[in-house]
């Protein structure tokens, strides 16, 4: 991946939602909003299948960047539910540029 391609990731704590209190988002610029809308629906769909006790995920769109929030009760969780959310958005990404 190119640099400006990189999916960028945050880690913060927040008291917001006192069951899930660790939050991670992964940040996906694509080469255009309409790609970026393909990903979001694609991964939309996906939010509340994968989502259990200890993490959950929500997807969002800003022009041609694609944003998912992962939400968990412990470090554990927040990494799996990562992982999880960074392979989708991989694939989706691959699945959009072919």
């Amino acid at each position: 991946m190119s640099k400006s391609s990189e999916a960028v990731v945050a880690d913060s704590e927040t008291q917001q939602r006192p069951h899930h209190v660790h939050e991670a988002t992964v940040s996906l610029p694509c080469a255009d909003t309409a790609r970026a809308a393909h990903v979001a629906a694609a991964l939309g769909v996906e939010t509340g299948t994968v989502d259990d006790d200890r993490s959950r995920a929500s997807v969002s769109r800003d022009g041609r960047r694609v944003t998912v929030t992962v939400t968990a009760s412990d470090h554990t969780a927040l990494r799996a539910g990562l992982n999880t959310w960074q392979r989708h958005l991989a694939v989706a990404r691959r699945v959009v540029d072919v």
